[in-house]
């Protein structure tokens, strides 16, 4: 048995062009006009590229049943609802999340541009990936970029043991003079929830610390989600109030739902999400030149990198940095996918009529 779990475990290498096509083909198929659907595998593909590998391709399946069960509405034609000079509120229809989370960025880019900040909230949405992606379209563009989302309930209060509220995650990205923007990319847990489905897919228990089990207890359970359990809040008070605060960013001034409101029947296939996002775009321009200020990010850098090494360390890493590093290894190398997942994802298409790639 632990020679199986083992084989299991060993990642398969593909190449990110084949991934992107493989995951265009399912999401054309599963109802995503296909220069929409090329957009999400792109961002699918982005994902796993940098080493985030629970938002990428293990999130493509649950993405195909809704969509097939038409519990997302892939060819939703989203609105803006409400908007001045400076902000906008947007209604998703129930569409595809990573759409609706790129329509909200690409007008809080254009706004910014013109404002100098602006701020979009996204409503009536669905999972809509990495919240990096988003906050690093504004980075290329020489702006600051924020993205947070609300989610279904994995985290329960902080001194609680009901869930309650999303382990909704944060993304800072702001441009620098070097190949790659400094980005903070962070749940308000521990650890996002798809590390526990990472863990659960090969096999392996997870480290205490990740989740408490129903009564409260530190467990090494990586199914503790589906067993009454729930994720454990970054620094303990300090993450649960962050999620909160997401919580009323993206749920509550979306008009999507919120708290328990996305728990429950919202967390099986039976009904639609209702999650919301919310964005953020700063141009540095209106403070000083961009040139000036990429120069001061690049010397905090080098201050931060030219500390004294604690023992066991050989590199000062700053945020973001060692995700664009697995992003060059896996451009170069292909993307490792554990056969699990490939086989989940193989069956799909088996269904949709969509074939497989060839994979060594």
């Amino acid at each position: 048995m632990e020679a199986k779990v083992e084989s299991e475990a060993v990642p398969i290498l593909i190449p990110w062009q084949t991934l992107k096509a493989y995951e265009t083909d399912l999401l054309e198929k599963a109802g995503v006009p296909r220069p929409d659907a090329e957009r999400v595998a792109e961002t699918l593909v982005n994902s796993d590229l940098r080493g985030v590998y629970s938002h990428g391709i293990q999130n493509l399946g649950n993405y195909l049943t809704r969509l097939r069960a038409g519990l997302i509405d892939g060819k939703a034609r989203m609105e803006v609802v409400r908007e001045t000079p400076s902000a906008a509120l947007i209604d998703a229809k129930n569409g595809v999340g990573q759409l609706a989370g790129l329509m909200g960025m690409e007008l809080c880019i254009k706004k910014a541009k013109g404002a100098g900040i602006a701020t979009v909230a996204v409503g009536h949405s669905n999972h809509y990936g990495a919240a990096a992606y988003y906050a690093i379209m504004a980075a290329k563009e020489g702006l600051i970029g924020y993205s947070t989302t609300n989610a279904g309930c994995t985290l329960a209060p902080f001194g609680g043991l009901t869930k309650s509220l999303g382990n909704d995650p944060l993304c800072w990205a702001i441009p620098s003079g070097g190949k790659y923007p400094v980005v903070l990319d962070m749940a308000t847990t521990v650890v996002a929830a798809g590390k526990l489905n990472i863990a659960a897919n090969k096999g392996e228990d997870i480290p205490f610390g990740w989740a408490i089990d129903s009564e409260g207890d530190p467990t090494h359970d990586a199914r503790a989600l589906a067993h009454g359990g729930s994720l454990v809040p970054v620094a303990g008070p300090k993450g649960y109030g962050l999620s909160v605060i997401a919580e009323i960013l993206c749920g509550v001034m979306s008009y999507s739902s919120f708290g328990t409101l996305l728990s429950g029947e919202r967390r099986g296939q039976n009904v639609p999400l209702d999650i919301g996002h919310f964005f953020i775009a700063l141009d540095p321009s209106v403070l000083m030149p961009p040139d000036e200020f990429k120069q001061r990010v690049d010397t905090l850098a080098q201050q931060m990198k030219s500390s004294r090494l604690a023992k066991g360390v050989s590199k000062i890493y700053m945020p973001g940095e060692p995700e664009w590093e697995k992003y060059e290894t896996n451009m170069a190398n292909g993307v490792p996918v554990l056969p699990k997942v490939w086989e989940n994802s193989a069956k799909i298409a088996a269904e949709l009529g969509v074939k497989v790639p060839s994979v060594g």
